[in-house]
């Protein structure tokens, strides 16, 4: 018996509106560097970085920071100021610190014990799209896996959901339009986290949640509720709304290329290879990534440096409280 599998060479730009209009404006301007320029919605000019190594070499090196840039009239994508106890608003050493106190449960083998729960949830999914009048792939599925697995691993109420997800989306969104309603909105989600955290809300017993405020003496010195609250608000949106998104925009990708989504129907054996690569070219918003600031950038023909604001390509979710835009 002979197999045929279909072959299928689809590329980035075969897919029709992947790419979202860039929150960032691309300048026909470059550095004394030669890198090129963009300007923020904040109004200011940063340097671009898009190159791996480049990218790489900005985030591991401890001279270069986001702290600066998280505070009024800094430069920034977003029109809010985000809570500094957030892991990716944090610079070293503190971000070692609280780094060192989450990884082991947010790494790969640490988050393997919610396959269980993930297979029961896309079980259930799939059985109400099979079961239902009219399916809604979006609805009966997609929107539900997210918020289900991370409401089981942080230990939030399900019932709770009605309440906070609502908010955190907006959050999420971070739209320059209404910056009092986007305020609003944070404070509902943030407030909720907070009240997890300190016991003024229940939360299920073995959770993330339960488990970290009774380990906080782990870390040295201790995690603080505040700390807590901001490794947890994080986690909440960022594991639910980025995590709905890049799983629409990847479904999105497979039904608008016919041949790729026949080439998985054929040899099934390839998805987790596909989804591997689906979530490395996936754009994950408008946005490019938090700009840093670097403490020595090195021209390239003299070897002098200077500091310098870069945003790189690294796409991470916006949060926050209200910020006033100046042009710079």
């Amino acid at each position: 018996m002979t197999t045929t599998v279909t072959s299928a060479a689809v590329t980035v730009a075969d897919i029709p509106h992947l790419d979202p209009v860039p929150a960032f404006t691309v300048l026909d301007e470059r550095s004394p560097e030669g890198v090129p320029l963009i300007q923020l919605p904040s109004g200011h000019k940063v340097m671009h970085l898009t190159r791996y190594a480049d990218v790489h070499k900005v985030l591991t090196d401890p001279a270069s920071g986001r702290t600066e840039t998280n505070v009024e009239d800094g430069p920034s994508f977003l029109p809010t100021v985000m809570p500094k106890e957030l892991l990716l608003n944090l610079d070293a050493p503190h971000h070692a610190r609280v780094r060192g106190f989450v990884s082991a449960d947010y790494s790969a083998a640490g988050t393997e014990r919610l396959r269980p729960v993930l297979d029961r949830v896309v079980d259930e999914g799939i059985a109400r799209l099979r079961s239902a009048g009219s399916p809604d792939l979006f609805t009966d599925l997609v929107d539900r896996v997210p918020i289900t697995v991370n409401a089981h691993f942080l230990g939030v109420p399900i019932e709770d959901v009605p309440y906070f997800r609502p908010s955190a989306r907006i959050v999420q969104i971070a739209s320059h339009e209404d910056v009092p309603d986007l305020v609003e909105h944070f404070y509902r989600v943030y407030g909720y986290v907070q009240d997890l955290v300190t016991g003024d809300r229940p939360v299920v017993p073995g959770g993330l949640i339960d488990r970290f405020r009774a380990d906080r003496d782990r870390a040295e010195p201790p995690m603080d509720d505040a700390e807590l609250t901001g490794i947890f608000f994080g986690s909440l949106l960022g594991a639910d709304q980025n995590v709905v998104s890049v799983l629409t925009k990847s479904l999105y990708a497979l039904l608008s290329a016919p041949a790729l989504w026949r080439r998985l129907a054929d040899d099934p054996g390839i998805a987790p290879r596909l989804a591997e690569e689906l979530i490395r070219l996936i754009p994950l918003g408008t946005i490019s990534a938090f700009p840093r600031i670097a403490g020595r950038i090195c021209r390239r023909p003299r070897g002098s440096c200077r500091r310098a604001a870069w945003s790189t390509r690294t796409p991470s979710p916006p949060t926050g409280t209200p910020r006033r835009s100046r042009s710079r």
